[in-house]
């Protein structure tokens, strides 16, 4: 039997809006019950206490710490004084919990200052099933002529990836070994893998190889190395690096998340040269798209200097770099004139703020533009008032508020690391404009 406000559609309506109301309110109750539950599983699987207090590695004695007090050790690890911008221990570590009984996964910690020829820090000590090594932390410095963390020197490819990546690190690459160093770090040959990594006291290196786009390294103080290859990953410097060879192991070649703090704003630092320019071709690979790689396999690799070419070829990529602009600035003009459009331009993105461009303005003063969005937009451009004029090179960092923007004027003559950043930039803006516009 039908009551007498049945009938009335706005009562109906209210009625469903009244249970839905209340299935999103039961929803929202399960969601919370569930991630509550999750959270006291972490908490109660982070304080066990671990199967044993130390353990031996290469000659060196290390504490063995559960996650809740690896949590505490490494919450005083920032970019400033006052900031949290870098948590190694957070949501990350919220999903490192075996998946299977009698695992627990823990830090390794060296109290004391360690000096090693090489060093080797995997995921899982031999005769320790026990044990799952979500980190390794030297306390009071570490000095290494080679050092290995993880799974860097010999990853596994495959066809696929993301973020043109090709194969992964490991299952679940967020969670890699992570390495922290809480004092002075001196450092050879240094790779790392997916994970996050903090140095708190500098990082002097000869080479550092991030060896995945999911490989995230703090670097508070100041960051010397004499090459950086980083796959399109966050390199975080407190202080403006110095770095004499910058390149990128990624799809693509100009991508750069290497930054630096620079007033209210942050400084990127696109690359000095491509990957091939630097590597010796033994460590070198080519992907499906044609592009230059690390090789997957460095486990042979023995030392810095074995990774790069002569010095003699790595400081010829620039050789004769004047006379190339200039030539390459004369074939542009001849181009202009004959394409027809006002302007050459090619963009190389999927945004317009990624893009190349050549022009020329009535007087016949001539501009190569190539800007690159990395998270913010830096502008690189080669300017001649007239054919046959002195170039003027200059970058500048157009996100940060006009009067903290870093700017930088150069001569193609110039051979420091930002005006081989230059370089190499406008050398990749006229490959591709001649691509478009003179493909023979």
């Amino acid at each position: 039997m039908s009551g007498p406000g049945d009938g009335d559609p706005r009562k109906r309506w209210r009625d469903q809006q009244r249970a839905q109301r209340l299935e999103q309110a039961g929803e929202q109750r399960a969601a919370l019950d569930t991630q509550a539950a999750g959270q006291q599983a972490w908490t109660e699987r982070a304080r066990l206490a671990p199967a044993v207090a130390s353990v031996a590695w290469q000659g060196l004695t290390l504490r063995v710490l559960n996650l809740a007090h690896a949590q505490a050790l490494l919450g005083r690890i920032r970019d400033t004084d006052n900031g949290a911008y870098y948590a190694l221990l957070d949501e990350d570590a919220a999903a490192r919990l075996p998946g299977t009984e009698g695992q627990q996964w823990v830090f390794l910690v060296a109290d004391d200052p360690v000096r090693a020829k090489a060093l080797a820090l995997p995921a899982q000590l031999p005769g320790h099933p026990e044990l799952r090594v979500a980190g390794w932390v030297f306390t009071a410095g570490l000095a290494a002529d080679t050092l290995r963390v993880g799974v860097a020197a010999d990853r596994h490819t495959s066809d696929t990836g993301t973020n043109g990546e090709t194969g992964a690190l490991e299952a679940d690459p967020e969670s890699g070994t992570m390495l922290a160093v809480l004092g002075p770090a001196r450092i050879g040959l240094l790779m790392l893998p997916a994970g996050r990594h903090a140095f708190t006291e500098g990082l002097d290196a000869t080479a550092m190889l991030c060896r995945h786009y999911r490989c995230q390294v703090l670097v508070r103080g100041g960051l010397r190395a004499g090459c950086v290859i980083a796959a399109g990953n966050d390199v975080y410097c407190t202080d403006a690096p110095h770095v004499d060879l910058l390149a990128t192991d990624d799809a693509d070649p100009n991508r750069s998340r290497v930054m630096s703090r620079h007033g209210r704003s942050y400084r990127f630092h696109p690359p000095t040269h491509g990957i091939e320019d630097i590597v010796a071709p033994r460590w070198l690979r080519r992907d499906a798209r044609g592009a230059a790689r690390l090789a997957p396999h460095l486990a042979d690799l023995a030392d810095a200097q074995a990774l790069l070419r002569p010095r003699g070829e790595v400081d010829g990529a620039y050789s004769g770099y004047p006379g190339e602009l200039e030539r390459a600035m004369d074939r542009l003009s001849a181009l202009l004139r004959t394409a027809g459009p006002a302007q050459l331009s090619v963009r190389l993105g999927p945004g317009s703020a990624n893009h190349a461009r050549y022009s020329e303005s009535p007087e016949g003063a001539r501009e190569l533009v190539r800007q690159i969005d990395h998270s913010e937009y830096v502008s690189i451009s080669a300017t001649q008032p007239v054919a046959g004029g002195t170039i003027a090179l200059r970058v500048a960092h157009l996100t940060a508020p006009v009067r903290e923007r870093h700017v930088r004027d150069a001569r193609p003559e110039n051979d420091d690391a930002e005006a081989r950043m230059i370089k190499r930039a406008l050398r990749d803006a006229i490959a591709r404009l001649l691509a478009h516009y003179d493909p023979a």
